[in-house]
């Protein structure tokens, strides 16, 4: 599947846990082996703060067009965005590029017929 890039992602219920996360993982210098990747050590000061600007502009991916988040995942975004506004950052939502087209060029490529992927 070297044509389809993969990511990591956390899961964590605590700050603590993601910043292990990330420390670990940029830790392990990952640009070495992915050239796409761009060369980026870990920075604990910013990720504690120090050094950002007192505003942030923040982007939140709502829905995507082809597969709605469910309500209490929508709930949460509205919640953080809100929580945001309130700190006095600015949150932008993020408008997607045709993320159908890219959807089904995905499926094209892997010869899925569509409606095998269909419940």
């Amino acid at each position: 599947m070297d044509a389809i890039v993969g990511c990591v992602g956390p899961m964590a219920t605590s700050a603590r846990d993601l910043e292990l996360f990330c420390r670990v993982m940029l830790d392990t210098k990952p640009w070495l082996d992915e050239p796409c990747l761009l060369e980026m050590p870990w920075k604990r000061a910013v990720a504690c703060g120090q050094g950002l600007p007192e505003k942030l502009a923040i982007a939140i991916l709502f829905d995507d067009g082809v597969v709605a988040p469910h309500p209490p995942i929508t709930k949460a975004l509205n919640h953080y965005r809100d929580v945001l506004v309130q700190a006095g950052h600015d949150v932008i939502e993020w408008k997607p590029v045709d993320h159908q087209n890219g959807w089904d060029l995905i499926v094209r490529y892997l010869h899925f017929p569509v409606s095998s992927l269909m419940c």
